[in-house]
């Protein structure tokens, strides 16, 4: 469900002291817990053979990974929120409403730096756009027009919605790195199942800005013995945005043929 009120509260309402003070004494008590696996790993570690030391490293690589995550959020919790002339914003006005303030959320949020990654799944509901079923219902149209008409008018307002976001993160100048915001935000749009029968090849995919080359349709083997993953485009989105990965999900690499300006 798209909640536009808790989504404007989480960026611009100061959080209560005991809400703070709760987050302080998760991140306290998640530090301590990791404190007694290093110790007790040591331990254990040297009890063990070579082949089982090499399988119990990378038990504690996802240790050292899980202490760099709460590393990185410990410094929001004393962030003040940032100040905004824009008054919450009243729901119930519709999905296609509902939905484009809250892009205009999102891209309030990314100018504000208040947060570094979004992700937003929504559907309409029965009676948008004058249609009688919902979203999901029409993506299972076995070919039928009424149905195939009624999901392009539902996708058409969705790519409207996503130009909204480019447009918007286009305007607005990134004082810290130069250019743009698009320039420094990568925006993936698509859906996790190609065909209403629940088919995972050949996804239709858009990728925006994080300074990636555009303008080009690219297209990837979707037979079995050379599949593409979408995992691998997931990954190169990563690295292009300096995280040092070499995998991520079922990804078998970067995502070929495709170049950062």
């Amino acid at each position: 469900a798209i909640d536009l009120r808790r989504m404007y509260r989480a960026l611009f309402l100061a959080d209560r002291q005991d809400k703070r003070a709760s987050a302080a004494e998760r991140f306290q008590r998640q530090n301590s817990i990791l404190d007694v696996v290093r110790e007790k790993a040591k331990l254990v570690n040297q009890q063990l053979g070579k082949q089982d030391q090499r399988k119990f490293a990378e038990y504690l690589e996802a240790v050292r990974s899980l202490e760099k995550k709460i590393e990185q959020q410990q410094p929001w919790l004393d962030r003040p929120k940032p100040t905004t002339d824009l008054k919450e914003p009243q729901p119930g006005k519709g999905t296609e409403a509902d939905l484009r303030t809250m892009v205009e959320l999102i891209a309030l949020a990314i100018q504000t730096d208040s947060t570094r990654a979004i992700t937003l799944s929504s559907g309409f509901a029965n009676g948008d756009f004058g249609l009688q079923g919902g979203y999901h219902g029409f993506s299972h149209h076995g070919e039928r027009e009424d149905h195939i008409a009624a999901l392009k008018l539902i996708e058409r307002n969705k790519m409207t919605q996503m130009a909204h976001l480019l447009d918007l993160l286009k305007a607005q100048e990134d004082p810290l790195n130069g250019g743009t915001l698009l320039d420094h935000t990568t925006v993936l749009w698509g859906c996790g199942m190609a065909t209403g029968p629940h088919s995972t090849k050949n996804l239709p995919l858009i990728l925006a800005g994080g300074g990636f080359e555009h303008g080009e349709h690219k297209v990837y083997s979707a037979d079995d013995t050379q599949r593409v993953p979408a995992a691998n485009l997931l990954l190169s989105i990563l690295q292009n945005h300096g995280l040092e990965l070499d995998r991520f999900g079922t990804s078998t690499g970067s995502l070929t043929n495709l170049q950062w300006s």
